[in-house]
């Protein structure tokens, strides 16, 4: 209905105008921005979706947050930044070493890093990637990364802040025993920067708008704003054909996006896996 995947950002400029009239609080999207879009004759759809950026962000407490890529091998590999880019330095998290510990270290990847014009529009930014666990099922989210000693927050930890005003803190400790802190809870974190997930649901639990539905609205349209307004808005593809399907403990093909909402509710809430000894 909408068109050609993918849509030009002239289509996501007006869907962040959308967001603006219906009062989203923070805007997530679960979509890369890795390359500049050609347009002949008319302005920059790069552009226009940075100013909408801009004016979204405007309002007090309003947010976007755009993701990147981590490759969490220790060997960093031929498309992986060799020095962080400068806009990075802007996110480093609150943490601890005891003992001189540290995570594994991981490396931003290049290939799908945010175009200039999007990071000069100060959207907020979280780093996302995935490794299922030995039997093929994912149950562990990076929600911190370790780049030259420096940690990083995940795209939920950005959705998490931005949505709460409140700042998480890493306590890092030998082997396993590291600990994000979130909402006065600890949460356990192993070597790799990963936490268990506590799977509440996906569109079972969490409500679901077509993006044709909100462009298509009326700018007074009564239930979209009851719908959006205040809220978290998770940005991303649910289709079999975007090939962003999990095997995780709820089911067997979940788009990946039920991933990043469910580790942001279980930080809001204060879900954390802890060991039996506790």
């Amino acid at each position: 209905t909408i068109g050609r995947w993918p849509w030009t950002r002239v289509r996501w400029a007006e869907f962040m105008r959308k967001m603006n009239i219906y009062g989203a609080k923070v805007v997530a999207f679960d979509v890369f921005f890795p390359e500049d879009e050609v347009a002949c004759n008319v302005e920059s759809p790069d552009i226009a979706l940075a100013r909408s950026i801009e004016e979204f962000q405007s309002k007090e407490g309003h947010h976007v947050v755009i993701p990147y890529s981590m490759d969490v091998n220790e060997i960093p590999k031929e498309n992986s930044f060799e020095e962080l880019p400068d806009s990075l330095y802007n996110f480093i998290m609150d943490s601890q070493a005891a003992g001189g510990y540290n995570l594994n270290k991981h490396h931003v990847s290049k290939e799908v890093w945010p175009i200039d014009t999007i990071i000069n529009a100060n959207p907020l930014l979280g780093h996302i990637q995935a490794t299922a666990d030995i039997d093929g099922v994912f149950r562990h989210y990076y929600v911190v990364s370790n780049v030259d000693d420096i940690y990083f927050p995940s795209f939920a930890i950005s959705i998490y802040e931005a949505f709460t005003g409140e700042k998480t803190k890493l306590v890092i400790q030998e082997g396993d025993g590291s600990r994000l802190i979130a909402n006065n809870v600890e949460f356990p974190v192993n070597s790799k920067g990963a936490l268990k997930i506590s799977w509440l649901g996906d569109e079972s639990q969490f409500q679901r708008v077509s993006i044709k539905d909100i462009l298509n609205a009326p700018d007074d349209d009564q239930r979209m704003l009851f719908t959006l307004k205040d809220n978290i808005i998770f940005v991303a593809s649910t289709a079999y054909g975007a090939h962003d399907l999990r095997h995780t403990p709820i089911n067997p093909q979940t788009p990946g996006i039920f991933t990043h909402m469910n580790v942001v509710n279980q930080l809001i809430t204060g879900q954390a896996y802890k060991p039996q000894s506790e």
